[in-house]
């Protein structure tokens, strides 16, 4: 797993913006702050100016905690795709397929994704390998499109080149109550 290096100032508007954006509000720092938990592993460093070493993981975790904290998913953390697969299946994956292929779900998954972000022609090559992967097996070749859509809109790995163009602020949000 790799590390990402930056100031916590860095840090805390990379997560203003990766949380507000996927969830479609606009964050300033405090309101991003406001919403990790006291006992969050990054939020005392976060709260200081100076350099920061996080794992990469653990950055992609935490936009998914801000993410649940905001109401715009079910769970904190981030989930990887297979998990997304079984929480869509109601069920364990690897109940249906071995863990080799759930393995290549993973990768693949993730290069489709990133052909995807990157309007690259050769994406739908790669989605076919993918169905090819769950063909036959009942209910997976749907619970892959769903996680794949919920993990494009949500890892905040996936640079994406479609912006809302309707944020809104939280705090215009929370005064028009709509």
């Amino acid at each position: 797993m790799g590390h990402i290096w930056m100031s916590s100032f860095a840090f805390r508007a990379s997560l203003s913006e990766d949380s507000g954006v996927r969830a479609g509000l606009s964050l300033t720092e405090e309101q991003m702050l406001s919403h990790l938990p006291a006992e969050h592993p990054l939020r005392a460093n976060l709260e200081q100016d100076f350099g920061m070493r996080v794992a990469s993981g653990v950055y992609a975790d935490t936009v998914g905690d801000l993410l649940y904290a905001l109401g715009a998913v079910d769970e904190p953390g981030m989930p990887t795709i297979t998990q997304r697969m079984s929480k869509v299946l109601g069920r364990n994956l690897l109940s249906i397929i071995d863990m080799e292929a759930a393995m290549q779900l993973e990768v693949i998954g993730l290069e489709y994704l990133r052909r995807r972000a990157q309007r690259d022609p050769t994406q739908a090559d790669v989605l076919a390998e993918l169905h090819d992967l769950v063909a036959g097996k009942a209910g997976a070749r749907e619970a892959l499109e769903q996680a794949l859509e919920l993990h494009y809109a949500f890892h905040p790995y996936l640079t994406r080149n479609d912006r809302a163009d309707d944020l809104v602020s939280l705090q215009n949000l929370f005064e028009s109550e709509s």
